[in-house]
């Protein structure tokens, strides 16, 4: 984990009932439509948070969803509200260079997550490698957000695009969605 990854994962075990970004079916559905996927098979969220996101795909959807984050107090407020969807509490990092999921997801999820991170190309290059043959992530970013715990502020879609080269992105509100192939 990255130092000020680190501050972060202090600061949501803290604060583990804020933050929770995208919990409706209708943000979630609006995503997925806006980036022209079916949201379908093995789904893992990495940056889960309380598992609100897991919990609207596997009420609304036909998937199977797992959901990673480093912070203790929000995987354990997940497994409290969510015992039959499986939560990691392991930072997002260390899960992908560990596990034996290799080729296992059809979609990666990153719903506000990218934003927080010291690397995030090399997060997304690794994360590819859990993605099955015609796997995606996809992510949602806020855009212009100055909040201090968001080391990477794209300042819109043409900046987003040269720092994480996705596959296809595109606004949505105040939000720039993302979404890298395999």
């Amino acid at each position: 984990m990255y130092k000020k990854e680190q501050e972060l994962k202090d600061h949501y075990d803290k604060h583990y009932q804020a933050g929770i970004t995208i919990s409706s079916i209708g943000a979630i559905k609006k995503t997925f439509e806006e980036l022209g996927v079916q949201l379908r098979g093995k789904v893992l969220d990495l940056g889960c948070g309380s598992g609100s996101a897991c919990r609207v795909m596997k009420d609304n959807y036909d998937v199977e969803v797992m959901g990673v984050d480093y912070s203790k107090k929000r995987v354990e407020l997940a497994k409290k509200k969510h015992p039959d969807i499986e939560f990691l509490n392991m930072d997002m990092h260390e899960f992908i260079e560990t596990t034996n999921l290799i080729g296992h997801f059809d979609i990666i999820t990153m719903f506000d997550v990218i934003e927080h991170l010291e690397d995030p190309v090399e997060l997304i290059k690794n994360a590819r490698s859990l993605l099955g043959t015609r796997g995606i992530i996809v992510a949602r970013i806020p855009k212009n957000n100055v909040y201090i715990a968001h080391l990477q502020v794209y300042k819109d879609l043409d900046d987003l695009k040269a720092k994480l080269n996705p596959t296809f992105a595109k606004h949505l509100q105040e939000t720039m969605l993302a979404m890298w192939t395999k």
